[in-house]
């Protein structure tokens, strides 16, 4: 079987994806996120494969990449040199990091470029970096490292409420929610495998659990922010920021997550457009929706523009808002690898189209500013 061939004009875009989504792609049962990419291909005029870890032959440096056959209308495999450019919608676990790592080590040794950041991103140093941004700043809640029980003490009884998570670790089976109840005990929620679990206990014994919980010596806690809330459920947003093919920030979409009734977290939570949510939940006019609206926007790209000056210039990043009763923006998080499941949940049509392919003609951005080439035409 013959390799591909690499074009100077068109960036080999490499996606890189779980084991699970690949062998779905050759079952010919593609993720729509995955689907749309292959579509945004065509308009962006990018050469694309998607593959998992399993498909890296490090010692050979070929990847035997899955792509779209538009004239047979057929996913197929075939063998591909390392891309110019790699999209990274897949966290290693445990078992393949040493093998990521150094395939990522390859890739940085050809000048592979990338439209996300390939690591994640430490929510601890990066909110130490985050204090640095003036403007910023008064936006952050209180962040210490939970280095020990008198920590959690001392915040409780400064805040009452605190969110509790691994400095590194986007899924929300990691944050933990502790309240303090005012009788040497506090109460502490978190979901496990889409459930909400209550527990109570003191200080001391919370502290230990977390520990084993997040299997990590380096966990945050954060002082909790005062959440709109909708019938008991509490709402932040994503906003999926990215960049276009000449490099220019947008916000691509804004969508509202209403979590379920007295859970602790937004995850597994009903997903509305900015627009749905401030309308029909909170009652505003389409005058203050938009005043709202772009509020928020300037906010999500001055925390990308603060992010990019530590880590460098990025694609894309999602970044996790929120609104306090008072009406005050305030940051949550910032995820280097976006799975945009509120976007597809609350979006459809255009905004979905130009989410997948906006990355893509990024891409073409990167290979051209790189290579000093023209664009195919």
């Amino acid at each position: 079987m013959t390799i591909y061939q690499r074009s100077d004009c068109k960036p080999l875009v490499g996606v890189f994806i779980s084991k699970k989504q690949a062998n779905r792609l050759l079952k010919q049962l593609p993720h729509p996120r995955l689907a749309n990419l292959a579509e945004a291909n065509d308009i962006a005029g990018t050469n694309l494969y998607f593959f998992s870890l399993k498909e890296v032959m490090i010692s050979e440096q070929t990847i035997y990449g899955i792509f779209y056959d538009k004239d047979d209308h057929y996913w197929k495999r075939k063998p591909f040199p390392y891309p110019s450019v790699l999209y990274k919608l897949w966290t290693e676990n445990k078992l393949t990091e040493d093998k990521y790592l150094t395939f990522i080590n390859k890739l940085t040794e050809e000048n592979v470029q990338y439209i996300n950041y390939p690591h994640p991103l430490n929510k601890w140093k990066l909110y130490n970096h985050l204090q640095a941004c003036n403007e910023l700043k008064d936006h952050l809640p209180d962040t210490r490292l939970l280095c020990s029980a008198d920590v959690l003490n001392g915040m409780l009884a400064e805040y009452g409420t605190l969110y509790v998570k691994a400095a590194e670790g986007s899924r929300g089976e990691q944050v933990v929610k502790i309240t303090d109840l005012e009788d040497g005990h506090c109460l502490y929620s978190y979901c496990k495998n889409g459930e909400v679990i209550n527990r109570s206990g003191t200080p001391e014994s919370v502290f230990h659990y977390v520990k084993r919980l997040f299997k990590t010596e380096e966990i945050i806690s954060q002082s909790a922010i005062n959440l709109i809330e909708v019938n008991g459920s509490i709402s932040d947003f994503r906003a999926e920021v990215q960049r276009d093919g000449n490099g220019k920030l947008q916000v691509t979409a804004l969508p509202v997550r209403l979590s379920r009734q007295h859970a602790p977290i937004t995850t597994h939570a009903k997903s509305y457009t900015f627009e749905d949510f401030h309308q029909a939940c909170m009652r505003h006019t389409p005058e203050e929706i938009a005043a709202l609206k772009e509020r928020t926007e300037d906010f999500a790209k001055e925390i990308y523009e603060c992010v990019e000056k530590k880590y460098g210039p990025v694609g894309e990043l999602g970044i996790d808002l929120a609104i306090d009763k008072s009406g005050k923006l305030w940051y949550i998080e910032t995820n280097s690898q976006s799975a945009k499941v509120s976007l597809y949940k609350a979006y459809r049509g255009d905004i979905i189209a130009r989410a997948s392919l906006n990355p893509l003609q990024y891409a073409n951005y990167l290979h051209t500013s790189k290579n000093k080439i023209p664009r195919c035409t």
